[in-house]
């Protein structure tokens, strides 16, 4: 791949900038009046946001995607910041392979695809990585001079110089909003060497970022960005933007463990680590994988296993999968395809995890990557700590278990340990009045209330003793689902007292006893002590919230048709809100509201069809036909 083209990429990471053509541009004359350098960067800065929400940015995370029409590639792309002046960027080149480039204050240094090792970069400029040039733009430029007006496209600009390495440094701000459109290279004799455009500026935490980038090289080569997402505030381990180890050839084969794994922390004795919520409901947590970029990874004490991966990041990251096996998920409904890999590191802040086994999932992802997750740390992660999941603050806290002492007035609740999962007793109330005691798998990457078990179901007579309708069909990984919903009149913890709350009673899920998940434990501050057999729950303001299901009756699944994804309806249960409104299965659903369904996740939708007597307009194709259906939900147990 032409080097010269990852040489540029380095000018979007510092600045906010934007693109058109790079034709030689008429130089108008110097107007007497025209503003100083100061005020233009004045300006510059204002537009962008002003000093104070600059400030606020403290790190830069930004997705995407890109083609280059000279090079005949596409693929993802991904760039993150942090100040000083650290940067990194990954994509995948289609045709190409995995290509990184970063800078962590010092070295700046890329990786190209096939290579084992990464190489230092000569002729960086430093000054280029300034996290906040616009605001220490005269400060790191200080010959900066301004050079009169030019026409840009259909943009009146002014344009400031500056020497860099050698050649000179052009910054065209657009004389009427006063935005940073381009930046140029030129040598001594004023040839353009490269550019950089910036366009389709947005608001991002009140600072704006161009959201399309387009960068040519002296040879003609394109570059054309198209941002997806841009976060601000995000934690980014400083080791993700460090020049990779030197492999040896045995360590570039295929994954061997090397040493005894470990697991500790890095800063002391705790770490709190903050979490973002996905439309589906998981939690996000930012993980490293062998220093890879920051993953998205969520944790599930329902999975015996240290840490999953998905096969996409797997490939991304160079590592190979193996020993493939098939395993049952969703109580063995479904069955998957996975591997392993029998050494790899993560990090997040506070935390190394070395030498450690993850699995891999082989089979299949959702329909256009769907779940924005990336891996998943299970039980055999979490076990090596006390574990505080405080769902109001958004926060994973992670205490060494040696020297842990819980000091609050929250309920202690005993756990044991079976076959790799931590189980609870629960004494339940029926609506009848018949009290029932059984344990309890605590998963929280389940996110309905409580889920019994086939044999439970039958063994305490539940659908004789509780009011139930028919519930969807869910499809998992292949099989379905099947299960009726119902309410109990109570479930006691400790001494907490939970009213009214639904339950999915199984028709054909094997097992004993049942699953509490994360809709009952999100109402709690939950402590996982595992080395001392008990959690620990503390009510939070969401204790007494109203326990719903679905007031639809519908049951969908993602399907991507020509490129676009919709809804297929599988199934509409009778007498319910869908089946009342006409809707059939094989409807397929392009938008609700007017909000296409591309837009959309099962999450949010499921999400939505939970607000009883709320209406919502259907748009739907039926064969080759278009309807609009007006569905209302109701509650309907």
């Amino acid at each position: 791949m032409n080097k010269a083209l990852w040489l540029i990429l380095s000018l979007f990471l510092p600045l906010s900038l934007t693109f058109n053509s790079i034709e030689p541009l008429p130089q108008t004359k110097l107007d007497p009046e025209a503003p100083s350098v100061e005020k233009i960067l004045d300006r510059y800065v204002q537009v962008l946001g002003g000093r104070a929400a600059l400030d606020k940015v403290t790190s830069r995370a930004s997705k995407g995607t890109f083609t280059s029409n000279q090079l005949k590639t596409k693929g993802p792309i991904e760039f993150y910041a942090k100040p000083p002046n650290k940067w990194l960027m990954v994509l995948v080149a289609q045709g190409f392979g995995n290509y990184r480039r970063g800078f962590n204050g010092s070295v700046a240094w890329e990786k190209y695809p096939g290579n084992r090792d990464a190489n230092n970069l000569s002729g960086f400029s430093k000054r280029d990585a300034e996290f906040y040039l616009p605001l220490k733009f005269r400060e790191t430029y200080p010959n900066a001079t301004f050079k009169g007006g030019e026409k840009l496209s259909e943009h009146e600009t002014l344009v400031l110089e500056a020497p860099a390495a050698g050649n000179l440094k052009r910054y065209y701000f657009d004389k009427q909003t006063g935005l940073l459109l381009r930046t140029e290279t030129r040598n001594s004799s004023g040839k353009a060497l490269d550019s950089v455009d910036y366009d389709d500026y947005r608001m991002v935490d009140e600072v704006q970022e161009p959201f399309s980038i387009r960068l040519v090289d002296s040879d003609g080569t394109d570059f054309n960005i198209k941002l997806s997402e841009v976060q601000h505030n995000v934690l980014i381990n400083d080791v993700s933007f460090e020049k990779p180890e030197k492999q040896s050839r045995d360590a570039a084969a295929p994954n061997t463990p090397r040493a005894k794994p470990e697991v500790h922390l890095t800063g002391g004795v705790s770490t709190k680590i903050p979490y973002v919520m996905d439309d589906n409901g998981n939690e996000l947590l930012k993980v490293s994988v062998n220093n890879s970029p920051p993953l998205n990874f969520t944790i599930d004490t329902g999975s015996d296993v240290f840490a999953i991966l998905t096969a996409r990041q797997a490939k991304n990251l160079g590592l190979v999968p193996r020993n493939n096996y098939k395993v049952g998920i969703a109580a063995n409904i479904g069955e998957i395809e996975a591997a392993t890999i029998p050494s790899a590191n993560l990090t997040m802040p506070g935390v190394e995890a070395l030498n450690q086994r993850i699995e891999v999932i082989i089979s299949e992802e959702s329909v256009d990557n769907e779940s924005k997750i990336d891996g998943v740390l299970g039980f055999q992660f979490l076990k090596r700590f006390i574990v505080e999941i405080d769902y109001e603050a958004h926060t994973l806290s992670l205490f060494g278990p040696d020297k842990y002492q819980y000091k609050g007035t929250g309920q202690v609740i005993p756990i044991k340990i079976k076959d790799g999962s931590p189980m609870i007793r629960l004494k339940m109330t029926t609506t009848s009045g018949k009290s029932i005691e059984d344990y309890f798998e605590v998963d929280n990457g389940m996110g309905a209330t409580l889920l019994l078990r086939t044999p439970a179901v039958k063994k305490y007579g539940l659908l004789s003793e509780t009011q139930t309708i028919q519930a969807p069909i869910d499809i998992e990984a292949g099989g379905e689902y099947k299960r009726k919903f119902g309410r109990l009149r109570s479930v006691q913890l400790g001494r907490y007292i939970i009213e009214n709350p639904t339950v999915s009673l199984s028709e054909n899920v094997e097992g004993e006893g049942g699953i509490i998940g994360e809709e009952i434990l999100r109402r709690f501050k939950v402590i996982f002590d595992f080395s001392h057999h008990r959690m620990i729950l503390e009510p939070n303001s969401h204790f007494r919230e109203p326990y719903e299901e679905d007031m639809s009756g519908i049951s969908l699944t993602p399907e991507e048709i020509d490129g676009t994804k919709f809804f297929r309806i599988r199934q509409v249960v009778a007498n319910t809100a869908g089946s009342e409104a006409g809707l059939q299965a094989g409807d397929l659903i392009t938008a609700i509201d007017g909000q296409p369904a591309a837009t959309l996740t099962e999450g949010h939708i499921e999400r939505m069809f939970t607000q009883d007597g709320k209406e919502f307009s259907l748009s739907i194709k039926r064969g080759d036909k278009g309807l609009i259906v007006r569905l209302k939900l109701r509650r309907l147990i």
